[in-house]
Parts: structure tokens; C-alpha cells; sequence
């Protein structure tokens, strides 16, 4: 899995994009503290640094009973 970057506005729905170059998200981030609604609001810029999976067993199938 590869890192990547995301922004986030504060007090807004959670970020959807991810930016595969850190150079991409802040100029991102930059454009969204321009926007006027969003101004006095705080934009980050999120580093995804780990990652957890859970593991699920593979598929079974089950032969069903005849009648």
C-alpha cells in the first residue's frame, strides 16, 4: 500500500480524496482555506502513516441435505 495524503476542513465531512503526492494535498488544502465558506476554519493535512486490516477466513461452502 502506498502513502498518501488527505485534507481535511475542520468542522466539515470527513476527507474522501486521496492525494498520492504530498505536493497535490497541500496545494489542496491551500485552495480550501481560500474558499469562502470555509473561512476561520482550520484545513489539515492528513498523512496516513498506518493501516489495519482484518483478516477474514477464506469462503466455505456447504453442501446442503437432500430431502
Amino acid at each position: 500500500m502506498e502513502r498518501f495524503w488527505m485534507c481535511y476542513v475542520e468542522g466539515r465531512q470527513g476527507p474522501t480524496y486521496q492525494h498520492m503526492r504530498k505536493k497535490d494535498a497541500m496545494q489542496e488544502c491551500e485552495k480550501l482555506a481560500a474558499m469562502p465558506n470555509n473561512a476561520g476554519r482550520c484545513v489539515f493535512l492528513l498523512e496516513a502513516v498506518k493501516a489495519v486490516t482484518r483478516a477474514t477466513p477464506p469462503l466455505e461452502w456447504l453442501e446442503m441435505e437432500k430431502l
